[in-house]
């Protein structure tokens, strides 16, 4: 069986799978190219055929009656740029606009001369190329690198590097440049080029090879209906696209604002009921003012400022010039970069008993709440695992249990960050202060509505997490 076989039967079987706007399109310059796009008439004549026919074993795929395969050298001239010594360096080369662009492989995008990086020649180095001049309607076809990328041309002027070739239609009533324009972007294209190219680390397509390249050719004015119909398609598929991009944007999101509204459902009272057995909180300090208010909580729950539901401290780095502080230490030293909005075990370094003392470190015992208050961490928050020291980018609570749990407190800091965040200070990094952090108002339950709050919190946020590994691994 020949090469070209191996491609029958390769493409338009997209049914039932999930496919991407560019797989889509795939799909329908396959159909364009294998006369399932548009519909054939009997009035049509029949294309005559150019050169000679592929034996039937060597057709790729089968086309209607009328059509004809035909090598690409029957209906393109395929020019090469003069690699003569007349072609010019980049050193000789200008990238002030003369009008004679010197176009490479790497000023083919999006199927288009791209003017970035783009150089240009002077009407003596232009004029003295013999071959590669650019006309209107020309496509330009990369033969070096990243072979098959292409871009039309729309004006006359300028020349090709040696890493593309220009592939020129002979007769505009045999073949269109837009018919054109969906077989060199086709699938079927690509798979020619795959089956020929050299394989090495610069990949190279000869002219040559190129011009044996087999083409499906319908009559002229089924060409005609299939650009017609491919320009009404490609918006369609654009706009496919867009909508596709945004239901992923949605989908790697959606974890994210669905945590946000449990966090928030659970500090205003609807994420568990309340009970009229349990006695109301009461209130801690001073109360918000009724316009202060963040929104609304249950009747038997207060607004308590942090600093009234424990001791509150940062800490600060030892010297690191001092060994006494750092030597054989045994008391963890915890940074902000290793908060983690959730269950603190890993702290990497360690302090001296010494450096505890000299610098009055508190050492904050398993459980207390934590917060992060400079640059990019800002906000995090975690609860302790081990007893540790902390940074001065670090502010600790030692939690009043007869108030609040250390959980509640955690998913509470949590729910609030936005709000701490817009009080952060600082231009090049938003930076919080321990000041801004006890001053934050946080709705306070009844202890055994935390529980409940706490254990429902605990559920729902572990199959929030299963969600998002779902969403990272599917991508």
């Amino acid at each position: 069986m020949s090469e070209q076989n191996t491609l029958c039967g390769k493409y338009s079987r997209l049914k039932g799978d999930k496919v991407n706007s560019k797989q889509l399109w795939g799909s329908i310059l396959q159909q364009a190219v294998s006369g399932k796009l548009v519909k054939q008439f009997d009035s049509e004549p029949a294309v005559a055929q150019i050169g000679a026919a592929p034996a039937p074993e060597e057709a790729p795929f089968e086309i209607p009656e009328k059509w004809k395969w035909v090598q690409l050298s029957g209906v393109v001239n395929l020019i090469n740029g003069d690699r003569g010594s007349n072609y010019p360096s980049k050193s000789k080369l200008t990238n002030v606009d003369t009008g004679y662009p010197f176009v490479s492989a790497g000023n083919l995008e999006n199927n288009e001369i791209s003017s970035k990086s783009l150089l240009f020649m002077t009407e003596q180095q232009c004029q003295g190329l013999r071959s590669g001049h650019i006309l209107s309607g020309d496509f330009l076809l990369c033969i070096r690198g990243s072979l098959g990328k292409f871009a039309f041309a729309r004006t006359d002027g300028g020349a090709i590097a040696s890493s593309l070739v220009i592939l020129r239609v002979k007769q505009p009533n045999h073949l269109l440049s837009g018919y054109l324009w969906a077989f060199l972007d086709s699938e079927f294209f690509r798979e020619q080029i795959s089956l020929v190219q050299n394989g090495t680390c610069q990949p190279n397509l000869g002219a040559k090879v190129l011009a044996g390249f087999l083409l499906p050719v319908p009559p002229i004015a089924e060409q005609r209906r299939i650009v017609d119909k491919l320009e009404e398609l490609k918006p369609l598929v654009e706009r496919f696209g867009e909508a596709q991009d945004a239901l992923v944007k949605l989908e790697a999101e959606f974890p994210r604002s669905l945590k946000a509204s449990v966090l928030q459902y659970a500090v205003s009272g609807q994420l568990v009921p309340q009970s009229d057995t349990e006695p109301a909180v009461e209130q801690i300090g001073i109360a918000p003012a009724p316009e202060k208010v963040p929104f609304e909580i249950p009747e038997k729950w207060k607004w308590v400022q942090a600093k009234c539901l424990g001791d509150w401290k940062s800490g600060q780095t030892p010297s690191r010039t001092t060994p006494a502080f750092w030597t054989k230490g045994t008391v963890r030293w915890l940074k902000s970069g290793e908060i983690t909005d959730g269950l603190i075990a890993n702290i990497e370094e360690l302090v001296t008993e010494q450096a505890v003392a000299d610098l009055r470190l508190r050492v904050n015992p398993q459980g207390s709440v934590v917060i992060a208050l400079y640059g990019a961490t800002a906000g995090k928050v975690g609860i302790l695992k081990d007893s540790c020291v902390t940074n001065q980018a670090c502010c600790a609570c030692l939690v009043n249990e007869q108030l609040v749990l250390n959980w509640y407190l955690f998913y509470a800091l949590l729910a609030n960050r936005n709000v701490l965040l817009r009080k952060a200070e600082g231009s090049a990094q938003s930076n919080l202060s321990k000041e801004k952090v006890v001053a934050a108002w946080i709705p306070i339950p009844p202890l055994e509505e935390q529980h409940r709050i706490v254990a429902k919190l605990d559920e729902i946020l572990a199959d929030v997490e299963k969600m998002e590994r779902l969403t990272s691994a599917s991508k």
